[in-house]
């Protein structure tokens, strides 16, 4: 095991690597190797402490030293820094279950630095700052350094950087004021879950507490490009959540929610308020973001902005020309960097949502040549990355239209792990459930996606799945009325309409099996009882078995077989 080298040294050779850390690079054979600012400061205190065991709180304290970050920022940094060098074996970095980790690479030719390593940290140059900030969302955050200042319009406030004001509460005797102190906490600690989401931690927020401050001040103080804002109302038996999201550079209200809830279930209302706002911003910030780059000269639009947009359109609206979008603005960012996670992952989307929107006849291509393409896509982005929740459920997705539903599941969970408020990943585990005829973890898992995003823009397809699941268990009225919310929440969805037709012909309701049949085929005028066969959804014979009730109920709505 190597000596704890000299503090101040700044030069370190291991491995054929070189590590400068007042130039902040990383070299092997003249070949300057990539790594973010956050796993590059997590290597390079693990180097200056060679030898050393280092707990994992001493890690987030020294390189996240003022904001709220989850030990998956952590390990997301560590497995960046082991596909960097090549350390699968742990040669160089070995991991000290549930302690931390250390180095234990041997170094050579440790050279003095010009300042000490920790200052030079503390005083990176701010050149270096804005490539890491494109992506759509954004967890590792540029901290360790006292707040930034900005200089003008083009001045590199990190996108998506927040900070989350301490709720007021207006209870007469402020007997309640915990609660808004509780939810304040619990809406900081879900936003850092966001994928690269920069979250200003309490401690800074907590200064601004009953203070009337512009939130324009506040932006520049913080070096934040938006804060949140709100307060908490008691009524009678009533509770109140008003909220509202505020650009900070020019003072504008970007986004405004009002949550309710009874004063008696207290907790219930806590866990509803903070799934709803995380999940609600991160979409609200990614169209914030994407709508700035598309503002961008089309020569001057970098992988990372072509990345953020292609990932944010089709968050509202999936028609085929969007989809067709996506998958250009997803090409064409990886034409400008290969290894951008987000883009595959956006591109592997792409084709999923070909495949689920069933626009496969508009592209004259068959679902198994898209889905090779979608599954290919997403296991580059999972090379690239496999930590970002977004680049999880695109693969997951991908796997679960294959059928390899049981390899899906696995990822959704993963990615729940990453982010227990993640909507998209429930409904993953939902729709993974039914195509292995796990009618009633089908049911539960909907349930939860519904809860923690009710206002998705593309909830239709949540309900299609609930639909499904109680007809593959047999209870046709409750999958009539999932079905029928989906039609009237997207009346063009047209696969809402085969699973109203079939669900109501099996309960014997013939007039609302004809009319949403006519609709189903006015929508999708190819499709016959052969063609939704031929998709082979199901995971497992129990699935295609559970099935069989919807091609019958289709067949007695009347559509050809």
């Amino acid at each position: 095991m190597s000596p704890v080298p000299a503090v101040n040294s700044a030069l370190f050779r291991f491995n054929g690597f070189v590590l400068d850390v007042a130039h902040r690079s990383l070299r092997h054979a003249d070949r300057e190797v990539d790594l973010r600012p956050r796993s590059f400061e997590v290597l390079a205190y693990l180097v200056s402490a060679a030898g050393r065991a280092v707990g994992k709180d001493e890690l987030l304290q020294a390189v996240w030293p003022d904001v709220v970050v989850t030990e998956d920022s952590l390990t997301r940094c560590i497995s960046d820094i082991r596909q960097a060098l090549g350390d699968e074996g742990q040669r160089v970095i070995k991991t000290l279950p549930r302690r931390g980790y250390v180095f234990v690479a041997t170094l050579v030719d440790a050279q003095p630095a010009q300042e000490p390593a920790a200052q030079v940290m503390a005083t990176r140059d701010a050149r270096h700052w804005p490539w890491m900030f494109g992506v759509v969302a954004v967890l590792a955050l540029l901290v360790g350094l006292a707040p930034w200042r900005w200089g003008g319009p083009d001045s590199q406030a990190p996108r998506l950087s927040i900070v989350v004001l301490p709720l007021t509460s207006r209870d007469a005797d402020d007997s309640q004021g915990w609660l808004a102190d509780a939810v304040t906490e619990e809406i900081t600690v879900d936003l850092s879950r966001i994928p690269d989401a920069v979250v200003i931690a309490r401690g800074s927020a907590e200064s601004y507490r009953g203070k009337a401050v512009d939130a324009r001040q506040i932006g520049r103080e913080l070096g934040v490009r938006y804060v949140l804002e709100g307060q908490l109302e008691h009524a009678d038996e009533g509770v109140r959540l008003l909220l509202q999201l505020v650009d900070a550079r020019r003072g504008y209200v970007l986004w405004a929610e009002r949550i309710e809830g009874e004063r008696h279930d207290l907790a219930s209302l806590r866990q509803r308020v903070t799934a709803t706002v995380a999940n609600s911003l991160q979409i609200r910030l990614a169209e914030v973001e994407s709508s700035r780059s598309r503002q961008l000269p089309t020569a001057d639009l970098e992988a990372r902005d072509l990345a953020l947009q292609a990932w944010s359109r089709g968050q509202l609206v999936r028609t085929p020309q969007v989809v067709v979008e996506q998958r250009d603005l997803a090409q064409r960012a990886i034409a400008r960097d290969a290894n951008s996670a987000l883009a595959w992952a956006a591109l592997a989307r792409s084709y999923n949502w070909d495949v689920s929107h069933r626009y496969l006849p508009l592209r004259g291509v068959t679902r198994e040549q898209w889905l090779d393409r979608a599954i290919e896509a997403s296991d580059r982005a999972y090379n690239l990355d496999a930590n970002d929740p977004r680049v999880i459920n695109a693969r997951a997705f991908a796997l679960a239209l294959r059928g390899r539903s049981e390899e899906a599941l696995s990822l959704y969970e993963r990615a729940i792990g990453l982010n227990r408020n993640d909507a998209l990943a429930w409904f993953g585990i939902s729709y993974s459930h039914a195509t292995l005829g796990h009618t009633k973890d089908a049911i539960a898992a909907g349930h939860e996606a519904i809860r923690l995003n009710p206002r998705d823009a593309n909830i239709g397809g949540f309900y299609v799945v609930m639909a499904a699941a109680h007809l593959y268990a047999g209870d046709d009225a409750q999958a009539v009325e999932w079905a029928r919310r989906s039609a009237l929440e997207k009346p063009d969805f047209s696969v809402a309409y085969s699973w109203l037709a079939s669900a109501a012909a099996l309960s014997g309701d013939t007039a609302t099996a004809q009319n949403a049949l006519a609709t189903f085929r006015r929508l999708l005028p190819q499709y016959t009882v052969t063609s939704f066969r031929a998709e082979k959804l199901c995971a497992n014979a129990l699935c295609e078995s559970q099935r069989e009730r919807y091609y019958e109920g289709l067949i007695k709505a009347g559509l050809p077989e």
